[in-house]
């Protein structure tokens, strides 16, 4: 289904709610030859009670229009994904953003298949009532702006979530701009290039070219961004 719609979330406490530890499989850079599938493997064989979750499964079973050099890639061919649900025991969800790549015969090897598309009027309001929660905004929910906010359909709760997870974080820094300016702003700065137009005018009110210039030794400066920089990369 669709990103940021709750996949990942509804399969965490979907094992919570059966009293199972989750063991989550997730991507990560690697080199060329490792076979993501290898790792899925290994934790199958420890899982024990657990449950496996494979968030980003694109990679391994997206194998409909793989072509010959994808094993070298360490991509895993239709064949070996196939066996593999054929001899493993462990419980599985599989999370993917697009399944148009997985084959029939490997589709009908799930148990059960769930599709999320984007949610309605309703659910993004509830979404969002409980996203304010969560970051103790919950005061905010009377605010007219927030209806207005839960009608555009662009929004997902993994946006949601990460825009009033900054606004929260740091409201403390403009204390002057109430949520009305900041939050929507946040939010613009999601959306597609083709709908920021309306957002670079609102937001001009805010920015000052004042920030722009650098008083002070030019080669100082770099110098010193430069160092932090090596030393921040060690942490």
């Amino acid at each position: 289904g669709e990103p940021g719609t709750g996949k990942t979330e509804l399969a965490r406490a979907l094992v919570r709610s059966v009293h199972r530890k989750v063991m989550l499989v997730e991507p990560k850079e690697s080199t060329r030859q490792e076979n993501r599938l290898a790792r899925v493997q290994l934790a199958a064989y420890f899982s024990q009670k657990a449950v496996i979750i494979v968030d980003e499964a694109e990679d391994i079973l997206n194998t409909e229009n793989r072509d010959r050099d994808a094993a070298k890639m360490g991509l895993p061919t239709k064949s070996l994904v196939n066996t593999f649900f054929d001899q493993c025991g462990a419980k599985i969800m599989w999370i993917v953003n697009d399944f148009d790549g997985i084959h029939e015969s490997t589709m009908r090897r799930f148990h059960f298949k769930m599709r999320f598309d984007g949610l309605s009027l309703k659910q993004r309001s509830s979404a969002l009532n409980l996203i304010l929660s969560k970051h103790g905004e919950a005061e905010l929910r009377t605010e007219p702006f927030i209806n207005r906010i839960a009608k555009d359909d662009f929004l997902t709760p993994g946006i949601l979530n990460r825009v009033v997870e900054s606004y929260s974080a740091t409201k403390h820094l403009m204390p002057e701009l109430p949520a009305q300016k900041i939050i929507p702003i946040l939010i613009a700065s999601h959306k597609p290039e083709q709908q920021k137009a309306s957002f670079h005018k609102t937001s001009n009110e805010f920015y000052s070219r004042e920030i722009l210039t650098v008083s002070g030794d030019i080669d100082s400066l770099v110098d010193t961004a430069r160092r932090f920089s090596a030393t921040s990369a060690e942490y």
